[in-house]
Protein backbone atom coordinates (compact mmCIF):
# COMPACT_ATOMS: atom_id res chain seq x y z
CA UNK A 1 0.00 0.00 0.00
CA UNK A 2 2.86 2.92 0.92
CA UNK A 3 4.03 2.34 -2.63
CA UNK A 4 0.39 2.96 -3.80
CA UNK A 5 0.45 6.09 -1.91
CA UNK A 6 3.82 7.53 -2.86
CA UNK A 7 2.71 7.10 -6.69
CA UNK A 8 -0.92 8.42 -6.05
CA UNK A 9 1.04 11.48 -3.98
CA UNK A 10 3.36 11.60 -7.41
CA UNK A 11 1.00 11.16 -9.73
CA UNK A 12 -0.75 14.06 -7.62
CA UNK A 13 1.91 16.85 -7.90
CA UNK A 14 1.43 16.62 -11.56
CA UNK A 15 -2.02 16.18 -12.01
CA UNK A 16 -3.19 19.21 -14.33
CA UNK A 17 -7.06 18.54 -13.39
CA UNK A 18 -5.91 18.80 -9.51
CA UNK A 19 -4.15 22.30 -10.38
CA UNK A 20 -7.25 23.21 -12.33
CA UNK A 21 -9.89 22.60 -9.23
CA UNK A 22 -7.54 24.46 -7.53
CA UNK A 23 -7.91 27.48 -9.45
CA UNK A 24 -11.06 27.15 -10.10
CA UNK A 25 -11.59 26.90 -5.95
CA UNK A 26 -9.38 30.28 -5.71
CA UNK A 27 -11.66 32.37 -8.34
CA UNK A 28 -14.78 31.47 -7.01
CA UNK A 29 -13.30 32.17 -3.57
CA UNK A 30 -12.66 36.05 -4.98
CA UNK A 31 -16.25 36.06 -6.42
CA UNK A 32 -17.77 34.74 -3.52
CA UNK A 33 -16.13 37.37 -1.59
CA UNK A 34 -16.46 40.22 -3.94
CA UNK A 35 -20.52 39.34 -3.35
CA UNK A 36 -20.13 40.07 0.18
CA UNK A 37 -18.55 43.37 -0.38
CA UNK A 38 -21.55 43.93 -2.45
CA UNK A 39 -24.04 43.74 0.11
CA UNK A 40 -24.33 46.90 1.22
CA UNK A 41 -24.77 47.74 5.29
CA UNK A 42 -24.17 43.89 6.17
CA UNK A 43 -21.54 43.82 8.43
CA UNK A 44 -19.87 40.09 8.97
CA UNK A 45 -16.61 38.83 11.07
CA UNK A 46 -13.62 36.96 10.16
CA UNK A 47 -14.46 34.49 12.45
CA UNK A 48 -18.09 33.82 11.15
CA UNK A 49 -16.81 33.74 7.67
CA UNK A 50 -14.23 31.21 8.27
CA UNK A 51 -16.96 28.84 10.53
CA UNK A 52 -19.32 28.89 7.79
CA UNK A 53 -16.72 28.59 4.76
CA UNK A 54 -16.56 24.90 5.52
CA UNK A 55 -20.03 24.21 4.99
CA UNK A 56 -20.34 25.97 1.65
CA UNK A 57 -21.71 23.86 -1.03
CA UNK A 58 -19.49 24.90 -4.21
CA UNK A 59 -16.44 23.36 -2.58
CA UNK A 60 -17.89 19.93 -1.77
CA UNK A 61 -19.05 19.81 -5.23
CA UNK A 62 -15.73 20.31 -6.60
CA UNK A 63 -14.59 17.75 -4.27
CA UNK A 64 -17.08 15.39 -5.63
CA UNK A 65 -15.64 16.21 -9.27
CA UNK A 66 -12.42 15.60 -8.00
CA UNK A 67 -13.27 11.93 -6.75
CA UNK A 68 -14.81 11.12 -10.61
CA UNK A 69 -11.31 12.33 -12.02
CA UNK A 70 -8.90 10.83 -9.89
CA UNK A 71 -10.46 7.55 -8.65
CA UNK A 72 -13.20 7.07 -11.18
CA UNK A 73 -10.46 8.04 -14.38
CA UNK A 74 -8.47 5.41 -13.01
CA UNK A 75 -10.95 2.76 -13.95
CA UNK A 76 -11.34 4.36 -17.20
CA UNK A 77 -7.82 4.54 -17.90
CA UNK A 78 -7.12 0.83 -16.68
CA UNK A 79 -4.66 1.96 -14.39
CA UNK A 80 -6.36 0.41 -11.33
CA UNK A 81 -6.21 -3.08 -13.52
CA UNK A 82 -2.59 -2.84 -14.08
CA UNK A 83 -2.59 -2.70 -9.66
CA UNK A 84 -4.01 -5.34 -9.96
CA UNK A 85 -2.06 -7.21 -12.06
CA UNK A 86 0.88 -6.34 -11.02
CA UNK A 87 0.24 -7.99 -7.55
CA UNK A 88 -1.22 -5.32 -5.26
CA UNK A 89 -4.48 -6.81 -3.27
CA UNK A 90 -7.89 -4.75 -3.88
CA UNK A 91 -7.49 -3.49 -0.22
CA UNK A 92 -4.34 -1.73 -0.90
CA UNK A 93 -5.46 -0.35 -4.08
CA UNK A 94 -8.78 0.81 -2.77
CA UNK A 95 -7.11 2.24 1.05
CA UNK A 96 -4.27 4.16 -1.18
CA UNK A 97 -6.30 5.86 -3.31
CA UNK A 98 -8.48 6.92 -0.80
CA UNK A 99 -6.09 8.08 1.79
CA UNK A 100 -4.38 9.85 -1.36
CA UNK A 101 -7.48 11.43 -2.28
CA UNK A 102 -8.90 12.95 1.26
CA UNK A 103 -5.22 14.36 1.52
CA UNK A 104 -5.81 16.36 -1.53
CA UNK A 105 -9.33 17.14 -0.67
CA UNK A 106 -8.69 18.74 2.66
CA UNK A 107 -7.32 21.89 0.35
CA UNK A 108 -10.25 22.18 -1.95
CA UNK A 109 -12.70 22.48 0.83
CA UNK A 110 -10.31 24.40 3.33
CA UNK A 111 -9.00 27.37 0.84
CA UNK A 112 -12.09 29.33 0.88
CA UNK A 113 -12.89 29.34 5.07
CA UNK A 114 -9.16 30.16 5.23
CA UNK A 115 -8.91 32.87 2.32
CA UNK A 116 -12.87 34.28 3.30
CA UNK A 117 -11.43 34.43 7.21
CA UNK A 118 -8.50 36.44 6.64
CA UNK A 119 -10.68 38.72 3.96
CA UNK A 120 -13.19 39.30 6.18
CA UNK A 121 -10.58 40.08 9.08
CA UNK A 122 -8.90 42.81 6.95
CA UNK A 123 -12.15 44.43 5.61
CA UNK A 124 -14.21 43.87 8.84
CA UNK A 125 -12.16 42.25 11.93
CA UNK A 126 -11.77 39.08 13.60
CA UNK A 127 -14.96 39.97 15.83
CA UNK A 128 -12.87 38.94 19.08
CA UNK A 129 -9.51 39.98 19.88
CA UNK A 130 -6.97 36.83 18.79
CA UNK A 131 -5.47 35.33 22.21
CA UNK A 132 -3.96 32.01 22.55
CA UNK A 133 -7.30 30.91 22.99
CA UNK A 134 -8.56 32.36 19.60
CA UNK A 135 -6.06 30.47 18.04
CA UNK A 136 -6.52 27.08 19.79
CA UNK A 137 -10.34 27.65 18.50
CA UNK A 138 -9.70 28.30 14.85
CA UNK A 139 -7.27 24.99 14.67
CA UNK A 140 -10.09 23.26 16.36
CA UNK A 141 -12.45 24.81 14.00
CA UNK A 142 -10.63 23.29 11.23
CA UNK A 143 -10.13 20.17 12.53
CA UNK A 144 -13.75 19.07 13.01
CA UNK A 145 -14.80 20.93 9.65
CA UNK A 146 -12.13 18.66 8.20
CA UNK A 147 -13.33 15.90 9.92
CA UNK A 148 -17.01 16.25 8.90
CA UNK A 149 -15.92 16.98 5.51
CA UNK A 150 -14.30 13.97 4.90
CA UNK A 151 -17.09 12.32 5.98
CA UNK A 152 -18.82 13.98 3.34
CA UNK A 153 -16.08 12.91 0.89
CA UNK A 154 -16.48 9.47 1.69
CA UNK A 155 -19.82 8.84 -0.27
CA UNK A 156 -17.84 10.50 -3.81
CA UNK A 157 -15.06 7.50 -3.11
CA UNK A 158 -17.93 4.96 -2.80
CA UNK A 159 -19.60 6.30 -6.01
CA UNK A 160 -16.04 6.07 -7.56
CA UNK A 161 -15.49 2.35 -6.91
CA UNK A 162 -19.31 1.37 -8.03
CA UNK A 163 -19.37 3.38 -10.60
CA UNK A 164 -15.88 2.49 -11.75
CA UNK A 165 -16.39 5.48 -14.74
CA UNK A 166 -14.95 9.53 -13.97
CA UNK A 167 -18.42 10.52 -15.73
CA UNK A 168 -20.66 8.11 -14.19
CA UNK A 169 -18.85 8.77 -10.93
CA UNK A 170 -19.13 12.63 -10.70
CA UNK A 171 -22.91 12.64 -11.93
CA UNK A 172 -23.61 9.97 -9.35
CA UNK A 173 -21.72 11.73 -6.41
CA UNK A 174 -23.17 15.66 -7.17
CA UNK A 175 -26.85 14.36 -7.70
CA UNK A 176 -26.88 11.46 -5.19
CA UNK A 177 -25.18 13.81 -2.62
CA UNK A 178 -28.36 16.76 -3.38
CA UNK A 179 -30.75 13.99 -3.07
CA UNK A 180 -29.99 12.27 0.15
CA UNK A 181 -28.86 15.51 1.48
CA UNK A 182 -32.35 16.85 0.77
CA UNK A 183 -34.49 13.92 1.35
CA UNK A 184 -32.38 13.22 4.98
CA UNK A 185 -33.79 16.66 5.53
CA UNK A 186 -37.41 16.21 5.04
CA UNK A 187 -37.97 12.90 6.35
CA UNK A 188 -36.10 13.99 9.50
CA UNK A 189 -38.60 17.27 9.96
CA UNK A 190 -41.52 15.22 9.54
CA UNK A 191 -40.40 12.22 11.62
CA UNK A 192 -39.14 13.44 15.04
CA UNK A 193 -36.93 10.48 16.23
CA UNK A 194 -35.43 9.76 12.59
CA UNK A 195 -34.43 13.66 12.88
CA UNK A 196 -32.28 12.87 15.62
CA UNK A 197 -30.77 10.37 13.46
CA UNK A 198 -30.54 12.98 10.65
CA UNK A 199 -29.39 15.64 12.89
CA UNK A 200 -25.81 13.33 14.24
CA UNK A 201 -24.89 13.30 10.28
CA UNK A 202 -21.85 15.06 8.70
CA UNK A 203 -24.37 16.85 6.62
CA UNK A 204 -26.18 18.69 9.93
CA UNK A 205 -23.49 18.90 12.64
CA UNK A 206 -20.88 21.09 9.44
CA UNK A 207 -23.70 23.80 9.96
CA UNK A 208 -22.77 23.87 13.64
CA UNK A 209 -19.25 23.66 13.66
CA UNK A 210 -18.96 26.74 16.43
CA UNK A 211 -21.31 26.33 18.39
CA UNK A 212 -20.04 22.51 18.62
CA UNK A 213 -16.43 23.48 19.61
CA UNK A 214 -17.69 24.99 22.69
CA UNK A 215 -17.94 22.01 24.76
CA UNK A 216 -16.48 18.89 24.78
CA UNK A 217 -19.08 16.67 23.87
CA UNK A 218 -19.51 19.00 20.75
CA UNK A 219 -16.02 18.36 19.45
CA UNK A 220 -16.35 14.27 20.05
CA UNK A 221 -19.70 14.28 18.40
CA UNK A 222 -18.54 15.80 15.45
CA UNK A 223 -15.13 14.32 15.09
CA UNK A 224 -16.91 10.80 16.01
CA UNK A 225 -19.64 11.16 12.94
CA UNK A 226 -17.23 12.40 10.88
CA UNK A 227 -14.64 9.50 11.16
CA UNK A 228 -17.25 7.13 11.28
CA UNK A 229 -18.88 8.28 7.99
CA UNK A 230 -15.55 8.38 6.11
CA UNK A 231 -15.12 4.45 7.63
CA UNK A 232 -18.81 3.63 6.39
CA UNK A 233 -18.49 4.51 3.04
CA UNK A 234 -15.07 3.47 2.25
CA UNK A 235 -15.93 -0.28 3.82
CA UNK A 236 -19.02 0.44 1.61
CA UNK A 237 -16.62 0.77 -1.47
CA UNK A 238 -14.73 -2.09 -0.72
CA UNK A 239 -17.69 -4.59 -0.70
CA UNK A 240 -18.84 -3.56 -3.92
CA UNK A 241 -15.45 -3.45 -5.37
CA UNK A 242 -13.52 -6.18 -3.99
CA UNK A 243 -15.52 -8.86 -6.28
CA UNK A 244 -16.37 -6.54 -8.83
CA UNK A 245 -15.43 -7.31 -12.17
CA UNK A 246 -13.25 -5.09 -13.23
CA UNK A 247 -13.78 -3.15 -16.79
Amino acid sequence: MADIIRAELYNLKRSRGYKWLLAVDAALCVLLIVSLLLQHRVVYSGKLLFENGFRDFLFIIICAVFAGLSIGADFSSRTINRHIASGYERVSVLAGKTAVYFIAAVPLFSIYPIISGIAGSLIWSWGEPLTASSIAHIALVFIMSATLNLGICGFFVFCSFLLQDAGKSIACSIVGHLVLSTMLRMIGRAVPWFGKITNLLPISLIEQVGELSASGKGIFLALASGAVSALFFVLAAYAVYRKAELK
